[in-house]
């Protein structure tokens, strides 16, 4: 039996959606009440109304939350090999056979000038890809005309998302 936190009844957990990141594996509010304030506002639309609180919390709360960081990174070492060990995999998987010798010179080349654009505008750049290669609907390749320069802002916020 779980609570939930918007109608504060208790029901069984066959009541809630399933989410991974959850304490017990479940949402905190239950699949009536979630649908309820589905038809209100979606998720994206409640994000965008209240980003600048977001960003402001964050701004707030940066030296703690790098602190934590730090401290899980250095507690889950195994966990972040593997975590990069299964990108580099994929990453390798991702690029075709049939790439000619231009096209990885010319991938090398695109992250070089990631490189340069981040020292010379003292921001940081990333090289992403555009079709993401671990996409929940589709993957993408590691070619030269799926990767694009994007700021860092930019792409930790599109996260691993592909919009069509």
């Amino acid at each position: 039996m779980k609570k939930c936190s918007c109608c504060k009844i208790e029901k069984p957990f066959t009541e809630f959606y399933k989410e991974k990141l959850g304490k017990d594996g479940y949402r905190n509010d239950c699949k009536k009440c979630k649908k309820a304030k589905k038809s209100k506002e979606s998720d994206k639309e409640y994000y965008q109304r209240n980003k600048l609180k977001y960003e402001r919390r964050y701004q707030e709360n940066k030296d703690s939350l790098l602190k934590y960081q730090r401290e899980y990174a250095r507690a889950n070492k195994s966990k972040r090999r593997a975590s990069h060990a299964k990108r580099r995999s994929r990453k390798l998987n991702a690029t075709p056979d049939w790439l000619s010798i231009e096209n990885i010179k010319t991938i090398k080349t695109i992250y070089e000038i990631c490189i340069l654009i981040t020292e010379i505008y003292q921001e940081e750049y990333h090289v992403d890809h555009i079709v993401p290669l671990q996409g929940e609907k589709v993957c993408g390749l590691h070619v030269p005309w799926n990767l694009q320069i994007i700021s860092a802002k930019e792409n930790m916020s599109k996260s691993n998302k592909f919009e069509d």
